[in-house]
């Protein structure tokens, strides 16, 4: 097989997926001359690679937001905790100044 006829073929062997890197020449090449559907590059062979991508993409979204909530909700918890802690001396200070 020649270069030319290789140049010819790349645009229909193009990878479409807009995630991960490019196919290299040579598997471009090889992938291009597979006649077999399963190694050809088709619009139902992206479709689960992607749906895979955009899950995975999801699932680490939500494992951050889990994160950030978990901190979020221990500095509430510690604000709250301080603010009684203020407001039990507060009130211990006025009732020791009314009576002193």
């Amino acid at each position: 097989m020649g270069k030319a006829s290789l140049d010819d073929s790349r645009p229909d062997c193009t990878d479409d997926q807009k995630s991960s890197r490019p196919m290299s020449p040579g598997t471009l090449a090889l992938m291009c001359d597979e006649q077999d559907a399963m190694f050809a590059t088709s619009q139902n062979a992206v479709a689960p690679s992607a749906i895979d991508v955009d899950q995975n993409r999801s699932e680490l979204y939500a494992e951050q937001e889990r994160c950030v909530l978990t901190e979020f909700r221990g500095c509430l918890r510690k604000l709250v905790q301080y603010g009684r802690m203020k407001g039990t001396s507060n009130i211990l200070a006025l009732c020791f100044a009314k009576l002193g």
